[in-house]
């Protein structure tokens, strides 16, 4: 996994964001050749977090099917978390 950290988001691996998932926290999808500040018309972060009856698991199998089955995007999802950065 490449560490990616922009402004706005930070790259987290598979196991940590299941984890924060099931803490309660919003994860942030993005197929994996997408950068997450690219705000295109067609390709955003896509948040997801827990609700009663819904897996970690389910979201991102149907966030892979739909949208990340091309070359150019990529195969698989990537995972970011929002960051909070303080002005210097």
């Amino acid at each position: 996994m490449r560490v990616i950290e922009t402004h706005i988001y930070k790259r987290i691996n598979k196991r940590t964001a299941r984890s924060l998932y099931n803490a309660g926290h919003t994860i942030y999808l993005v197929p994996c050749r997408i950068w997450p500040n690219d705000q295109g018309p067609w390709i955003r972060p896509y948040p997801i977090s827990k609700k009663e009856g819904e897996l970690f698991d389910n979201h991102v199998n149907a966030y892979e099917y739909y949208n990340c089955n091309y070359n150019e995007l990529g195969y698989y999802a990537a995972f970011y978390i929002y960051i909070k950065k303080e002005n210097a």
